[in-house]
């Protein structure tokens, strides 16, 4: 069964960070917004995020930062950076960045749920569990989509692909991507239990073990420690720096 739908200004296709940042910004400004999200609950594909001084300006402009900070983000006021185990002098973010911003982490999933929410509170309307099927580019863009066991043509002003590097809309309209080769490898862990550590934005550089490591807090109710690591373990990194005992 199609149905029809009517217009939108704008149709985003993702509901994740970018496409829920932009739908809830679109939709304070008075335009009409829609969602297109295909899962009804975001998946845990990146073992915590960090957001670093320069994307906390972007946040703030956004109104998103204050937003995360309330439901689902820890902030960083500091940056301890550790060579070979031995540390360095400690940086206070909201003196030494342009514009004294800190460091904001999180676990996505639920960042992706708050913001989601969020568009949705300031009037975006938002199809989770929905499916791209067709695209008719255009001065006046068309969507196929299936949502709730029927196929919906929607019609927009404009229609935004925010569905991440496997993105269908790219898929649909043919855009050629290409992939770099890979220069890292790159893997993350959870740290879980009760560390008393100063809730800050760790640096390890460990020439021995061959890489760097990163880490910080990504729950203001919880002390787990989430760490992106180089060709090393980031317990390790912990352990040789003083952090944690052997």
């Amino acid at each position: 069964m199609t149905t029809l739908n009517t217009d939108y200004d704008l149709v985003i296709i993702g509901g994740g960070l970018a496409g829920s940042a932009l739908g809830g910004s679109m939709a304070l400004a008075g335009f009409r917004v829609l969602i297109i999200e295909k899962e009804m609950k975001f998946r845990d594909r990146v073992r915590g995020e960090v957001l670093l001084p320069w994307g906390s300006v972007e946040a703030i402009e956004l109104g998103i930062y204050d937003v995360l900070l309330e439901n689902c983000a820890s902030e960083a006021a500091r940056e301890l950076f550790f060579y070979a185990g031995v540390p360095t002098k400690p940086r206070d973010f909201r003196t030494s960045t342009p514009k004294g911003t800190c460091v904001l982490s999180f676990s996505h999933p639920e960042m992706q749920e708050v913001l989601l929410g969020r568009a949705l509170q300031s009037g975006a309307e938002v199809w989770r569990g929905a499916a791209l099927l067709e695209l008719r580019p255009g001065a006046a863009p068309e969507v196929d989509v299936e949502f709730e066991g029927e196929v919906r043509q929607v019609k927009a002003r404009l229609v935004v692909g925010a569905d991440g590097r496997e993105s269908q809309l790219a898929t649909l309209i043919e855009f050629e991507r290409t992939r770099d080769p890979p220069e890292l490898f790159t893997g993350g862990l959870q740290l879980s239990g009760d560390l008393e550590i100063e809730r800050a934005l760790y640096f390890f550089c460990m020439r021995s073990l061959g890489g760097a490591a990163y880490s910080s807090r990504t729950s203001p109710e919880t002390s787990g420690s989430i760490c992106c690591t180089t060709r090393m373990l980031c317990q390790n990194a912990f352990r040789a720096s003083g952090i944690l005992r052997r």
